[in-house]
């Protein structure tokens, strides 16, 4: 699924979650998302590509111990995120 939050308000978005973690007893589901504060909650593998290279595989977990001790999962995933792919403009 590619970005399959984005424009959800936050009941839509619970009902999305409460499906993926349903589906996910059965089968593998594969989402491509921008919206890192889903991470530790949805899943639990993180995958990062960037510029056609393969930059991290490996739990939710793992992927938030890269940034250290930030804050919110959100800032935690984004400050990971970069630390991988540097800052982007």
């Amino acid at each position: 699924m590619d970005e399959p939050t984005a424009g959800l308000d936050p009941t839509q978005r619970g009902v999305f979650r409460d499906l993926v973690a349903e589906l996910s007893q059965s089968v593998n589901v594969v989402v491509s998302t921008h919206q890192t504060e889903d991470l530790a909650d949805l899943y639990q593998e993180v995958v990062i590509l960037s510029g056609g290279q393969l930059r991290f595989q490996g739990s939710t977990g793992e992927f938030h111990a890269l940034a250290g001790h930030v804050g919110s999962p959100r800032e935690s995933a984004e400050a990971a995120y970069s630390t991988l792919v540097g800052r982007e403009v």
